[in-house]
Order: C-alpha cells, then structure tokens, then sequence
C-alpha cells in the first residue's frame, strides 16, 4: 500500500507510522486521518508487527492535534473522558476550554507522556520499548489492553470479575505454558501467541 501522507516501515515486528505533511507541521486533515486509519487496520491484521509506533518526523508530531482524533482512529473513550481518566477534570476542562500547548516537562508532571528524551533520541527510545513489548507474549498484550480500556466503564467488582476471566483465560494459552517452560529450563521463551 501507498500512501501520500504518512511513510511506514515494519522491522522486527516493529512498525513506524511517520506522518508526512512537512509543509503543514503534519496537521490533520481528513486524508491523513482516513489514511492513517485504514494503515491502522491493516497493520492490526499483520501477524507479522507487534507493536506501532506513530511519530512525526523531526521537527513535530503533528501541529493541531488533539486528542478528539483518537475518537475516529476507534477509542471507545471521548476526548473528553480520556483528558478526565489521565489528568483529571479540573486540567482536563483547563487545557480543553483555553487549548493551551503543554510543553514536554509539563506533559511527563501530568502523566500525558511516560518519559521526556531529547529529540535525536526519540525514535530509538520509542523503537527499545517497542522491542521489549514485541519481545512478550500478544496474546498477554491484547488481553491487559482489553482489560485497561474495558474496565474504565466499569465499577470495581465487575473490573475484577473480568480481570479474573482474562487471567484464567491467559493461563489456558500455549504461552502461558511455554513462559514457565522457559523459566524452569532457564532459556529464553519461545512465545507463537497462542
């Protein structure tokens, strides 16, 4: 697949999404948008890349990006509740009514990114996570995914009612199995992601 506003590699399982509209700091636009969820979906049914990261290129992410866009890429959450969930109400409702720009440091203080890296290493600090999280079973992956997004709607007890079923689900998998195998012989496991 081409596509005129974004590049993609995959490595290692690894894929690399960059957004490509230099010429407008990477801004959203309907194109982009379309091409970047169509490339999301088809990435999503590659057996072959485990993890996707999304950058902007040197220079920028994307220049008037918010959070909304995570809507029409497929969260079940809205932007509103997803600033609520990660900041609060009281940031969230500050940062969405003035659209005021949070700079790195402020951004790491109010949990929105994991870590603050200068610019020549981001790519390779994003490409290391990427590869300790390729390097661990999908099938785990997926279900701890599951259970981080669903059970944002639910109260306590159905939250850990259906974190009960997604681990008795887990230690049924081949992985599960070849994890301890692993550990036991003392090797490095071997996971298929079954």
């Amino acid at each position: 697949m081409t596509y005129d506003t974004l590049n993609y590699s995959h490595d290692s399982g690894i894929a690399v999404i960059t957004l490509n509209r230099p010429e407008v700091r990477n801004a959203l636009n309907d194109k982009l948008v379309e091409e970047l969820e169509r490339l999301l979906r088809a990435i999503e049914k590659d057996e072959r890349v485990r993890v996707a990261i999304i950058t902007g290129g040197e220079g920028c992410f994307s220049a008037g990006a918010d959070i909304g866009v995570l809507k029409r890429l497929g969260t079940p959450l809205d932007a509103q509740s997803f600033w609520e969930t990660i900041i609060g109400l009281t940031m969230a409702n500050e940062l969405l009514f003035t659209g005021r720009i949070v700079n790195a440091e402020e951004a790491l203080r109010l949990g929105l990114v994991n870590r603050v890296v200068p610019v020549s290493d981001l790519l390779n600090e994003a490409k290391a996570m990427a590869a300790k999280i390729a390097e661990t079973p999908a099938v785990a992956v997926k279900i701890t995914k599951m259970c981080l997004r669903d059970g944002l709607r639910m109260n306590l007890s159905e939250a850990l009612a259906y974190e009960g079923r997604c681990f008795e689900f887990l230690f049924s998998t081949n992985d599960y199995a070849e994890g301890v195998s692993a550990f036991l012989e003392k090797r490095a496991p071997r996971f298929t992601g079954t």
